[in-house]
Formats: C-alpha cells, structure tokens, sequence
C-alpha cells in the first residue's frame, strides 16, 4: 500500500464530517424518507462512512458501494462490518468513465465530491438516471466554481486540508470546475427534476434531483 494511497484514505476519513454534518442531513433527510431504506447506491463511495451512516440511520434492504481504489474498499468492508455478514451490501470497484453500468431498480444515489472528476458526465449522468426507479433520489454534493483566493481563504479555516498557496492552486485545478447553476443545466437536460439546490460552505455545494 502506497504512503500516497494511505493518505488520500486518511484524507477522506478526516474531511467526511465536515461534509455529511448536521446540515447536511438536515437538508437531505426530508427528500430521501423512507426511499433510503430500499436500494441505495454510494458512487465514489471510499472508506464507506457515509454507507455507514445511512446503515445507522435506515437499514437499507440493499446497499451498493462503488469506488475506482481497492484500498478504499478494503477499508469499507471493515467499517460495514455488519451489513457485509448479512449480505446488505455489495462493493463494486469499477471507474464510471470506462463503464457506465450501474446497479438498476435503485431508489436512492448518493454522490459525494466525485461528479466533477469525469471526462464524460453526460453518460454518467445519463446511467445514474437508468439506474434509478421512476421517482428515485440524486443527491449530490461536490466542489463549486470559486476562485483560487475563495478556495485559499476556506483552506485557512479548515482543519482537514492543507492551506499553503501552492496546495490551493493544486486542489483548486481539480476541484473548481463546475457550479450550480452548470449542475442545473446537465441534470435537467438529462430529464430530473430539481428538488432543492444548497450550499454547505464557501465552497462546496449541493443538489437533491428526482427521476
């Protein structure tokens, strides 16, 4: 196992509750009721935290949680411990842009900070629509359309990233691509309906749509 690979997962561990807190799931929670106990699916899905929490919050009938890194999902099984003896759950190491098949009959899909990183959202988006029940939940939060001093600014107050200039104008090239209003556009255009639009901070932003 890399030093690199160690960190991201370490990395991903120490920003997941600056992400998924306590608004965050105060906006979610009332679009996704009693659809978050059927079949969810976590694209991106990493050390499997937030499938833990949705385990917690509503046993799932079923949970899909699908990641590119082998090590991410090592660590997953061992936080979903329960879920993996029960066969809840169902780890899918695959990357969206090379093939776009999904788990289908799903009611809810949860994406967090990955979205953006595809060459091709079209027909991940597109996939993420087929994949879910007619009705079924999108929620997604990723990285906004700042700029560099907006995203060094948030790094400086941030306990879970690094905030010198040149890792901001790094972390910034990968994660400055798209804003809300450029999510709007591609799901509607794709056939969801928006459900809510929100913003979690400076710069890091939401969406709830609807099949």
């Amino acid at each position: 196992m890399s030093d690199d690979k160690v960190r991201f997962m370490e990395s991903m561990v120490n920003s997941y509750a600056s992400v998924h807190n306590e608004k965050y799931w105060e906006i979610v929670t009332p679009f996704i009721g009693r659809k978050a106990g059927g079949r969810i699916l976590d694209i991106g899905c990493g050390p499997g935290l937030l499938l833990n929490d949705l385990n917690i919050k509503y046993r799932p009938e079923m949970m899909y949680g699908l990641d590119l890194s082998e090590i991410m999902l090592e660590k997953a099984k061992s936080v979903l411990y329960e879920p993996v003896t029960e066969g809840r759950i169902k780890f899918i190491q695959q990357h969206m842009q090379e093939n776009v098949d999904l788990p289908q009959d799903l009611d809810v899909v949860f994406s967090s900070r990955v979205l953006r990183s595809f060459n091709n959202q079209w027909d991940v988006l597109n996939s993420i629509y087929n994949s879910l029940k007619q009705d079924g939940i999108l929620v997604m939060v990723d990285w906004s359309l700042e700029s560099i001093s907006t995203y060094f600014k948030w790094f400086n107050l941030s306990d879970s990233y690094e905030y010198d200039i040149d890792n901001a104008i790094r972390k910034h090239r990968n994660f400055s691509r798209y804003s809300t209003e450029d999510w709007v556009f591609l799901f509607e255009k794709v056939g969801f309906k928006i459900l809510k639009t929100f913003r979690l901070n400076e710069v890091q932003i939401g969406l709830i749509v609807q099949k």
